[in-house]
This record gives structure tokens, C-alpha cells and sequence, in this order.
């Protein structure tokens, strides 16, 4: 009766397997980028997911509802992965993601949201995965992201406590690390 278990689990692992590879398309480039691409949107799906049940249970359903739509729509950046539309799978992936990024800061609390902690990382997987005019344009979009928030912050429309008042002075910090995170990435991957 165990084998026959094991047999029925490890034929709902292979077939599960199968769903969530990605067909090979003849090219070793492209295929290592639907790779790590693939792997990316795996591991976003079941973040966001997680990040929605905490949002929740902290009492945040405003933020966890944002972040459930999230997780829908990292399923659907599958579809052009899957249809063989590499490039655009991943720029649009660092697209929503920073569209992601800016939404929670904005319903958040600002820049000094947890969720700020992903611009850096927006750089570097664009940095190793984005042609070198598309990281340019999700660098520009980042830090105008990030300088909208801390101006909208500045301005008072977000409020967070007392103690981590945002002045401009913050403006100049982001500048200085999207600088130091986009340059060394973006000479590392030429």
C-alpha cells in the first residue's frame, strides 16, 4: 500500500513538474533567461502569496488585497514566457514589479516601507537580465518612483510616525544608492 502511495506522489510531482518547466527554444541564451525568468515568477507567486496572508493577519487588508492581485498577476506573466517572448516576459516583470513596489510604498508607509527594500533589487536583476537601454529605463522609473514617494512624503500626504520624519536630505541618499547599485551591476553583466 506504500509503494502505491509513493507511485501516486511521484507521478502528481512529475506531472506537476511538467506544468511549471519551460519548453526549450533552441537557444542556450534564451533558454537560461525562461529559466531564471521562470524561477523568478515561481518564487514572486508564493512570496506574494505569503506576504498577502501576513498583510492580512496584521490587520492590513487594503495592502494585502494589492499584494493578492499581485500574486494573480505574476501567474500571468507566464503567458508570454510560455509563448516563447522572453525579452518582453522579463521587462514587463520589472515593470509590474516596480509598479508593485511604488503602489505598497504609497498605501504603505512610504519609504521607509519594508517594500523600498526591493529597488535594489529591481536594479540588479535588471541589471544581469535587461538590455542595456531597457535597465536604463527601469533605473529612470525607479528612482523617479522613489523620489515621487519621498517627495509625496515630504509633502505630508504620507504619514508615518514621528520618529522617521522624511526630509529632501532622503532624496539625496536614494540617488546615491541607485547609483551605486546601476553601475557596478549594469559593467558586471557587459
Amino acid at each position: 500500500m506504500d509503494s502505491t502511495k509513493d507511485n501516486a506522489s511521484y507521478g502528481l510531482l512529475r506531472r506537476l513538474g511538467k506544468i511549471i518547466a519551460v519548453r526549450r527554444f533552441g537557444d542556450e541564451e534564451k533558454d537560461r533567461l525562461a529559466r531564471v525568468l521562470n524561477v523568478t515568477l515561481i518564487f514572486g507567486f508564493v512570496a506574494t502569496v505569503l506576504t498577502a496572508i501576513a498583510a492580512a493577519a496584521a490587520g492590513q487588508h487594503g495592502k494585502a488585497e494589492v499584494i493578492a492581485v499581485a500574486a494573480g498577476t505574476t501567474l500571468l506573466l507566464q503567458v508570454p514566457l510560455r509563448l516563447g517572448r522572453i525579452r518582453l516576459a522579463i521587462f514587463l516583470t520589472f515593470l509590474f514589479v516596480l509598479a508593485l513596489v511604488t503602489i505598497l510604498l504609497l498605501i504603505g508607509g512610504g519609504i521607509h516601507d519594508l517594500g523600498s527594500m526591493l529597488f535594489p533589487v529591481i536594479i540588479a536583476g535588471g541589471g544581469l537580465l535587461l538590455r542595456p537601454k531597457e535597465f536604463l529605463a527601469i533605473v529612470i522609473l525607479s528612482f523617479l518612483s522613489a523620489a515621487s514617494v519621498v517627495l509625496i512624503e515630504v509633502a505630508g500626504w504620507i504619514r508615518w510616525s514621528e520618529e522617521f520624519s522624511t526630509s529632501v536630505y532622503h532624496l539625496l541618499t536614494i540617488t546615491a544608492i541607485f547609483l551605486l547599485a546601476a553601475a557596478p551591476v549594469r559593467l558586471l553583466a557587459n
